[in-house]
């Protein structure tokens, strides 16, 4: 998953600029979509191997 999520905001990135938007645009929001991925990472992996 964490992976995963990696990928899919490297993804993101290459088509924003693919589609004309500049580095420095997708930088100005890259660590808040960082955290939101990774967000819902830790919601998605939060019971897992966790011993009881």
């Amino acid at each position: 998953m964490l992976s995963a999520a990696r990928n899919a905001l490297i993804e993101e990135h290459h088509a924003r600029i693919a589609r004309g938007e500049t580095a420095d645009e997708v930088a100005a929001d890259a660590a808040e979509r960082a955290r939101q991925a990774f967000d819902l990472v830790e919601k998605g992996l939060s019971g897992y191997a966790v011993k009881a």
